[in-house]
C-alpha cells in the first residue's frame, strides 16, 4: 500500500501512465516507465501490447531491480545524469554481463552514452536478453534533470530495420516529451497557487 501511494505521487508515473498505454496499444510491444533508485532501474509501470512476448520475466520484471547499462531504458537515464552519479553508479553496481552483447567496459558506456545523449534515445541491442531489443528515451524536468525514461522492447523479428531505427525511436521521444509538457505545465500550475 506504502508503495503504491508513493509511485502514485510520482508526476512521472501519473503522466507517464496513459503515455505508456498508449504506446503498448499503438506498437503492440511491452513498454515501460522506469525511474532510477540506488542505482538500479526501477519500473514503475508497464504494459504488454497485444502481439507482445508473453512470460515471467516480464511480469517479474515489475517487481524487479535493474542495472541500468543494458537496458534501453536504463541508458536513457545514465546518459543525463551527471557524469560523477554515473561514475558512482558504476563503483557500487558494477557492470554485470547479461548477454555476449552487454557493454561491461566503463569506456565503452560512457561514448555509448554520448551517442545517446547527441541522439536523444538509447538502444538495447539483444544486451539483457538475446534475440530481444528495446529503444528508450529520457523524460527531464523543465531544468534539465531526468527524472526517469520510457521505452518499447520486443523480439528483433519486429523490431528491426526502419521500425528499430527510426519508427521506434520517434515514436518514444515523442511519447517522453507529452510526459515532460505535461510535468512541467503542472509545476507552473502549482507555483502559481
Amino acid at each position: 500500500v506504502l508503495g503504491e501511494y508513493v509511485r502514485n505521487r510520482s508526476p512521472l508515473y501519473r503522466y507517464g501512465k496513459s503515455e505508456v498505454d498508449d504506446l503498448a496499444e499503438e506498437t503492440n510491444q511491452y513498454t515501460h516507465l522506469v525511474t532510477e533508485e540506488d542505482g538500479f532501474g526501477i519500473n514503475l509501470y508497464q504494459v504488454r501490447g497485444d502481439t507482445g512476448i508473453d512470460g515471467e520475466y516480464q511480469t517479474d520484471k515489475i517487481q524487479r531491480r535493474d542495472h541500468l547499462h543494458y537496458t534501453a531504458s536504463g541508458k536513457a537515464i545514465l546518459a543525463y545524469l551527471p557524469r560523477e552519479r554515473v561514475e558512482e553508479i558504476l563503483d557500487e553496481r558494477g557492470l554485470p554481463a547479461r548477454t555476449a552483447n552487454t557493454v561491461t567496459d566503463a569506456e565503452s558506456l560512457f561514448a555509448e552514452l554520448e551517442r545517446v545523449r547527441e541522439r536523444g534515445y538509447a538502444y538495447n541491442d539483444g544486451e539483457e536478453i538475446d534475440g530481444f531489443r528495446a529503444v528508450g528515451a529520457p523524460v527531464r524536468d523543465a531544468d534539465g534533470d531526468v527524472l526517469g525514461s520510457l521505452s518499447v522492447s520486443g523480439p528483433t523479428s519486429v523490431m528491426q530495420g526502419n521500425r528499430f531505427e527510426e519508427e521506434m525511436p520517434q515514436r518514444v521521444i515523442q511519447s517522453a516529451n507529452v510526459i515532460e509538457v505535461n510535468i512541467t505545465m503542472d509545476a507552473r500550475a502549482n507555483q502559481s497557487v
